[in-house]
């Protein structure tokens, strides 16, 4: 799973990912496993929740590590409240994060201030990374978001992605969690995700054959068919299939349950669903697009990628006024972003911003700065560059 995800974001950078079953060196062995007892979590502030001072005999606790720089780690993070909520008085879930060069505490205090309340769990957060390289190096895992279940028992009864905590916890709870068991019929699940995730994301597909891939996954595994990367895959296929009715269903309950967390992912999905060319002419569905995407800008600010996405919700709704006036701000708050000049990523959002606001001459001009400001020699992220460009500009010309 982590695997499709991320060769989905990062493949066109020429990324290489290793595969599952590769071998690790006899030195890179774990040292952590399934069964063994938790390293004692060394915190510097609890930012959520209360205190745990220990894992107590007879509870469950899940320790899940992220970093505000994981968009994984953030899609996840309402689910983990969804988990507690549900959970409430059984599972105690702790989402602990270290400081590393672009996981500061100024921006973990930041990110929590604005999202924390409402994601209905317990954040740790550590100065150093103790904590974290002895769960994570330890146990051999180098990706994030990576959960451990530690079971009634004091002993650890699973490590890995917390989307399957769904089909784990129930099992630890009732003493029927078979660990070897357990892992081998998850990673069945996992393999039959990445495929039916691989066929639902593939573009000029067919809709209808890819929502009826996604309906024997749920048949088998439902709550998994419910993860956050399903539901917003599925929203834009009902969208594509012009199944209007059950897209704008499905659009309100994604919006609510986004709304409830803080879960700006979500309410991007639903607004990015609705400014495809199939939803022409569906106010309805538009709407709902419009207020998730008013709903992310109160969460997150007057951000680029806030603004940009109100604005392409409006030109969806045909509300030009409204275009007009948050096109500006798009744009000024682009520039801002923009770190120095060699930043192309930025750069690509300010053609982004420009773009939305209906300036395509500005926009193809700095699609064509940012394509000049990566190195050559970095072919991968001189072809992502290029090809992200595109979107701006049909063919853009480096000098």
């Amino acid at each position: 799973m982590r695997t499709l995800l991320l060769a989905l974001m990062l493949g066109a950078l020429g990324a290489r990912l290793p595969a599952a079953d590769e071998p690790k060196p006899a030195k890179d062995q774990p040292t952590l496993k399934v069964g063994d007892a938790p390293p004692p979590l060394k915190v510097t502030k609890w930012l959520a929740g209360s205190e745990v001072k220990a894992f107590e005999s007879g509870k469950v606790y899940v320790v899940e590590f992220w970093a505000t720089w994981c968009g994984p780690c953030v899609v996840m993070m309402p689910h983990l409240g969804d988990i507690q909520e549900e959970l409430a008085g059984k599972v105690t879930v702790i989402g602990f994060t270290a400081k590393d060069a672009s996981n500061t505490p100024e921006r973990v205090d930041e990110f929590v201030k604005k999202r924390g309340a409402k994601l209905g769990y317990t954040i740790a957060y550590a100065d150093d990374r103790e904590t974290y390289d002895s769960y994570m190096k330890a146990s051999g895992h180098g990706g994030i978001p990576c959960s451990f279940v530690i079971g009634k028992d004091g002993k650890i009864a699973y490590i890995g992605h917390p989307l399957f905590l769904d089909e784990v916890l129930p099992k630890v709870l009732a003493g029927t969690w078979d660990a070897a068991k357990g892992a081998a019929e998850l990673e069945a699940a996992d393999k039959l995700w990445d495929k039916t995730f691989e066929v639902m994301s593939k573009p000029n597909g067919d809709p209808a054959a890819q929502l009826a891939e996604w309906e024997q996954f749920s048949a088998k595994w439902p709550r998994l068919a419910a993860d956050p990367y399903m539901t917003s895959a599925r929203l834009k296929l009902l969208v594509a299939a012009k199944r209007f009715g059950d897209a704008q269903k499905l659009a309100e309950e994604m919006a609510t349950k986004a709304s409830k967390r803080n879960d700006i992912a979500a309410l991007g999905a639903v607004a990015d669903a609705v400014t495809v060319d199939a939803a022409a002419g569906q106010a309805a569905l538009v709407a709902v697009g419009v207020k998730a995407a008013e709903s992310a800008l109160t969460i997150d600010g007057e951000t680029a990628t806030a603004l940009i996405r109100v604005i392409k919700t409006h030109a969806a709704a045909g509300n030009t006024a409204k275009v007009k006036e948050f096109g500006a701000k798009a744009v000024t708050a682009a520039e801002k972003e923009v770190k120095d000049d060699k930043d192309a990523i930025g750069t690509l959002r300010v053609a982004a911003a420009h773009f939305a606001a209906g300036d395509k001459a500005k926009a193809r001009a700095a699609a064509e700065k940012a394509i000049n400001m990566v190195d050559a020699q970095n072919a991968g992220m001189k072809k992502y560059v290029e090809d992200q460009a595109k979107k701006y500009t049909g063919e853009p010309k480096s000098k």
